[in-house]
């Protein structure tokens, strides 16, 4: 059962953990409050990405870095990792529970010793302009690419989190250095595990953790920064051809915009969540599915695609098909929403049972409850709790259904087409 619990942890670090007695596996990292967002606060886009891999390289504990990071961890079937979002670096560690003390050792040192040697930062450099080659062969993440300034225009969250080979091109060790001066610190830190470790020994090896992190003086984040609103949500139709021999249409409406408080971010969320279930309950039976694939034939698959940020939020569709079905993609999107069965109580009532039952069965992963616990903290604010959600979830009502299909306004809608012009 999801069931995270929140402790106060050495100075003033947020610790999310879930005891898990029975498991053999353990999951734990470090969450750092800066993200892709923050790089042109320092540099050009892609700088704490890059950042992000360096550490692996080697530190002061494990300067010949992945021999000595990975190899006792691998001997069991474990690893390290990292990713970097928007608003978000996270380093984490999934392993034997016998290696969870090693594990925070780790971790730790990635964030509190990285050497940054130059010749370690130009060689990451150069696998990430490989990163940045592979995510140009993905029709989606193109898609989002290109979509990104549209969505948030003028404003931090269009800085795409790879850059580009030019944006990397401007930056150097220096750079990496200044970065790591002006946004790692342990007051921008929170720390989320699973696993079988007790609370009393997980805060035990913390405390010492804790002291070896960055100490800057940066001002506290322990959510999401806010950045501002996006200057304009600019609505209409965008299209953009591509390379690709698949179009990606996506149909996005604002939601109700936010200066950063939590209580709209956990109100937006809980909307997004409830018209996500309304409009993909049933799966292939659904009214998103059973009408846009089933009887129209317009796609092979579509699903939801929504997004809750301190500044604002949106909810929409998004489909990959060929191009010269995109318009009737839209149009078949409109019936959807407008489908009477969308307001029917009874299939409210089958969702409440629905969500009850998915998460009676997800699997008891560690790993997977941590990523689950920070996409939680994003948008909530809390830990994730199997019993909360529910019970936030059964209290929507028809009127609740009604009010939040108001959201559907097409005048504000961004209709985005990348639209596909060759075979790749």
């Amino acid at each position: 059962m999801l069931d995270f619990k929140i402790y106060d942890g050495p100075y003033g670090i947020p610790v999310y953990h879930q005891h898990m007695p029975q498991s053999k596996a353990a999951s734990l990292g470090w969450v750092m409050m800066v993200g892709a967002a923050d790089d042109t606060l320092v540099g050009k886009p892609g700088l704490y990405h890059w950042f992000e891999h360096v550490p692996f390289r080697g530190t002061a504990k494990f300067p010949s870095g992945t021999p000595e990071l990975f190899g006792p961890l691998a001997k069991l079937n474990g690893g390290l990792n990292a990713w970097t979002n928007r608003d978000k670096t996270h380093y984490y560690g999934s392993v034997h529970h016998s290696q969870w003390k090693e594990t925070l050792v780790r971790v730790t040192d990635l964030i509190a010793a990285p050497l940054l040697r130059p010749a370690d930062i130009e060689a990451e450099r150069m696998i990430i302009h490989q990163e940045i080659s592979q995510a140009r062969g993905s029709v989606s993440r193109s898609a989002w690419r290109e979509l990104l300034p549209h969505l948030f225009p003028e404003h931090p969250y269009a800085n795409d989190t790879l850059g580009s080979e030019e944006s990397l091109a401007q930056m150097d060790a220096a750079t990496l250095i200044r970065a790591r001066m002006k946004g790692y610190d342990r007051s921008r830190a929170v720390f989320v595990s699973a696993g079988p470790m007790e609370i009393d020994d997980l805060m035990k090896e913390l405390a010492v953790a804790a002291a070896e992190l960055p100490n800057h003086g940066l001002s506290e984040r322990r959510l999401p920064a806010y950045y501002g609103q996006p200057i304009n949500w600019k609505p209409g139709n965008v299209q953009i051809e591509s390379e690709f021999g698949t179009s990606v249409i996506k149909v996005l409406f604002p939601m109700e915009p936010n200066v950063g408080e939590l209580l709209k971010m956990q109100k937006a969320t809980d909307t997004c969540i409830l018209l996500d279930t309304l409009f993909e309950y049933g799966g292939m039976s659904s009214p998103l599915t059973r009408i846009v694939r089933e009887e129209r034939q317009l796609v092979y698959g579509i699903e939801t695609s929504y997004d809750v940020y301190p500044g604002g939020s949106y909810f929409g569709f998004t489909a990959m098909a060929k191009q010269q079905n995109a318009s009737a993609i839209v149009d078949a999107i409109r019936d959807v929403i407008l489908s009477p069965e969308l307001l029917s109580p009874s299939r409210l009532e089958d969702m409440k049972v629905y969500i009850a039952a998915s998460l009676e069965m997800m699997s008891l992963d560690p790993d997977d409850f941590r990523e689950k616990a920070i996409g939680t903290l994003s948008r909530y604010g809390s830990a994730p709790n199997y019993e909360e959600g529910i019970s936030r979830f059964n209290q929507n009502t028809i009127g609740d259904v009604d009010r939040a299909l108001k959201i559907f306004d097409w005048s504000k809608a961004l209709v985005f087409v990348y639209k596909s012009m060759g075979e790749k």
